[in-house]
């Protein structure tokens, strides 16, 4: 990744802005970095732009990354959800759209124990750990896993393969909206799968990296790319880019001017209309307000004439597709974006 104009800044800021530039690296433990259940992650998604260097004190910009889909995780305790007796010894589960994700977390380690989606359930039977805890730049561990599962309620898979984690850089990293975050971590996952069905042979690739803050919980940027080649099929690649908008861990904002500030909603929950409220610090030249489900679907976009100072947009559910769940609403201009979550009442 080639680091922009925002060097400097942040140079300038961590040198003579009044933020330490020395500060103890970042150790991820049980108590700082574990899941915790009744917590919710939100991510949006963005364009990929690499992966970046691996090493000290690097600069990672990524501050320039479109907002496309926002994606929301559930975490709560495995025996509130409804397949728990699938996964004895899972006690941990995310919930996103029609999937759950089986956890197993103790104060060493995270693992990843099976999936449960609307027609499809995937066992593990050597899991796959997601974490060691402590665990702190240069540290790396790799091991195998196993596993079967069903696909639309019908299809039977076996699968095994490899993967291994490596604390490989740490050092600075800006997100959109030029927010700074010094004393990140960053890991690389790598897994390689192998999956036979009665049909086929599908052999996958997955690099991922994860950037950890000190104070948040969840990694606040993954970038992922993933090769997939099957029996009959051409190879096919995808590359994605997920943020947290809203990270715990700020240093410091690089030269920006927000635009929407004091954003409202009421009522909210709301059963038919639902009120934003929110104030342009100057005129932008476009807004866009969309409206998306807990999957990060887009629902519906709101016509709105921005004028500089309080704002006012109704949205009406009936008349914009909106039944009863979660969804958020997302309002941009060209400098800034803000994203906030409403509830659709019976």
């Amino acid at each position: 990744m080639i680091l922009r104009k925002f060097t400097i800044q942040v140079l300038a800021i961590l040198f003579f802005g009044g933020i330490s530039s020395v500060e103890a690296q970042i150790t991820l433990t049980y108590k700082s970095h574990a899941p915790t259940e009744f917590t919710s992650v939100t991510k949006q998604r963005g364009q990929f732009m690499g992966f970046g260097e691996k090493g000290e004190n690097i600069t990672w910009d990524f501050s320039e990354l479109n907002c496309s889909k926002a994606y929301t995780g559930d975490i709560v305790a495995s025996g509130l959800t409804e397949k728990a007796a699938l996964f004895p010894t899972a006690n941990v589960s995310v919930l996103e759209g029609s999937k759950v994700f089986y956890h197993e977390l103790t104060n060493e380690q995270f693992s990843y124990n099976g999936l449960v989606g609307s027609q499809s359930v995937i066992y593990f039977d050597e899991p796959i750990i997601k974490m060691k805890y402590p665990f702190a730049y240069g540290d790396s561990f790799e091991s195998k896993f196993s596993g079967h599962g069903i696909y639309n309620s019908s299809i039977n898979s076996n699968f095994k393969g490899e993967y291994s984690f490596e604390a490989d850089a740490f050092g600075t990293l800006i997100l959109p909206g030029n927010l700074i975050i010094t004393n990140v971590l960053r890991v690389k996952q790598t897994r390689h799968t192998v999956e036979v069905t009665a049909c086929s042979h599908t052999e996958t690739t997955n690099e991922k990296y994860l950037w950890y803050s000190q104070h948040d919980r969840s990694p606040i940027l993954a970038v992922t790319q993933t090769t997939v080649n099957s029996t009959g099929k051409k190879p096919k690649s995808t590359r994605a880019t997920y943020y947290n908008d809203n990270p715990k861990s700020v240093t410091a904002i690089a030269n920006i001017k927000k635009t929407i500030t004091k954003l409202s909603t009421y009522p909210n929950p709301f059963t038919q209309n639902i009120t934003l409220e929110f104030t342009l610090a100057e005129m932008a030249n476009k807004i866009s307000i969309a409206v998306y489900d807990i999957r990060g679907q887009e629902i519906t976009r709101i016509n709105h004439k921005p004028t500089v100072g309080l704002n006012h947009v109704i949205i009406n559910s009936r008349e914009n597709g909106i039944v009863s769940g979660i969804y958020y609403v997302q309002i941009a201009t060209p400098n800034d974006a803000i994203l906030t979550k409403i509830i659709k009442a019976d």
